[in-house]
């Protein structure tokens, strides 16, 4: 597939969480860029629906991921590296990116999942701020 730029992305489905949130729905996947044949770039990326299908627009998404605007889109898309360390994050309303440096953070004990905000500390630390619960993981 090639995204909103002209480069050409593969995606490949990982591990994914099952909700019990009828209103949310994640995806999860290995995404990489390719040039020349050969990839350049690998990333995990989630892709969050907030009263949103992620498996109906799942393409859309994937070509528009740094996009500014994705038509209709209520989320959040999350960006990793290939160790799960977090790389950026945006969110959005109503089709239109409203903020920057998002994360998925989970609660002690790992039920709880919240949409935060990644803010860093004087002394360059980052840290989540402004957590907003939106789902719980099932048993």
């Amino acid at each position: 597939m090639v995204n909103e730029i002209g480069a050409t992305v593969i995606a490949v489905p990982t591990v994914e969480n099952s909700i019990d949130n009828i209103n949310v729905s994640i995806r999860r996947l290995y995404i990489f860029d390719a040039a020349d044949k050969k990839v350049v770039k690998g990333r995990i990326v989630e892709f969050v629906g907030l009263n949103y299908s992620i498996n109906k627009n799942l393409v859309d998404l994937i070509k528009g991921i740094h996009s500014q605007d994705i038509m209709g889109f209520n989320g959040a898309i999350v960006q990793y590296d290939l160790n799960y360390h977090w790389v950026e994050g945006a969110q959005y309303q109503s089709g239109h990116r409203i903020a920057n440096y998002i994360a998925l953070s989970k609660s002690i004990g790992g039920k709880n999942v919240y949409l935060s905000n990644v803010e860093v500390s004087g002394e360059g630390e980052p840290f989540l701020e402004n957590k907003r619960y939106f789902m719980m993981l099932p048993n």
